[in-house]
């Protein structure tokens, strides 16, 4: 019956259906309240990341394992534009232990199957995002709709930081490869309709701005959703980290200094 359901609303989709959007991020930048607020708008439908179960089993997956992951998360709604989101960075969806693509390959993979629109969703502050990662993965709370409160600090190793599955290294080597693999992104992306947003200047204060520029990209009109999730962790980095005394030392004399303080 799901196959039959499945097969229905795809036959549907393919008259009502007029964009596919995929959104690329390094998470921990705001994509969840964003898809939240894109879901309660009647035009979309927005998947969020359909790989991140698939990452977890810690295989690379087959091509067709790809296509048909896509296929059927397209397939969960009836709705003119779709979206759906991967995390580009090293030891993230498109690692060995995911899809296995690199950058370029990958934005060509999805080319092929109509996908002619992209959204790139940057946090400027690495380290407030690896402390976000670490808040995570030490409470393993990723969201929350209360107003946050002070909560245990963290530590963080920033000489052998886990990046992702079976990846590790240094803060600053982490930094650089992030920087390299969003220049990355915006390359394979150079012909492509691409809409540009920062945590900081989109989200962070009001994810309204972003909401709405999202909305005028795919060309419907903003509605005034519910913003449900709260910031996690909206405390300095010397308020959140147990050893950012270590942290900052290793981050001194360097071009990611400045997050130390922001």
């Amino acid at each position: 019956m799901d196959l039959i359901k499945s097969k229905i609303k795809s036959g549907i989709n393919y008259f009502v259906r007029q964009r596919k959007v995929a959104m690329f991020h390094p998470g921990r930048c705001g994509s969840t309240v964003l898809a939240n607020m894109l879901n309660a708008h009647k035009e979309f439908f927005w998947w969020g990341e359909p790989f991140e179960n698939q990452m977890r089993q810690n295989r690379s997956l087959k091509k067709e394992e790809t296509v048909r992951i896509i296929k059927d998360s397209e397939a969960m709604a009836i709705s003119k534009i779709y979206g759906f989101e991967t995390k580009y960075p090293i030891g993230m969806h498109l690692s060995r232990h995911c899809l296995n693509m690199t950058i370029p390959d990958y934005v060509n993979f999805l080319k092929e199957f109509a996908y002619d629109s992209f959204i790139l969703l940057n946090r400027k502050n690495h380290l407030k995002r690896v402390i976000s990662m670490q808040r995570g993965r030490s409470s393993g709370i990723w969201h929350t709709m209360n107003a946050s409160r002070k909560i245990d600090k963290v530590h963080i190793n920033p000489m052998n930081f886990e990046v992702g599955l079976d990846i590790n290294m240094t803060l600053v080597d982490y930094f650089r490869k992030l920087d390299i693999q969003r220049e990355q992104v915006l390359n394979s992306l150079g012909n492509c309709s691409l809409l540009n947003l920062d945590y900081e200047a989109d989200v962070s204060d009001s994810p309204m701005v972003g909401y709405r520029k999202i909305c005028e990209f795919m060309g419907v009109v903003p509605l005034k959703p519910d913003i449900k999730l709260k910031k996690t962790n909206p405390f300095p980095a010397s308020e959140l980290v147990s050893n950012f005394e270590e942290v900052a030392q290793c981050l001194d004399n360097t071009p990611y200094a400045w997050m130390l303080y922001e």
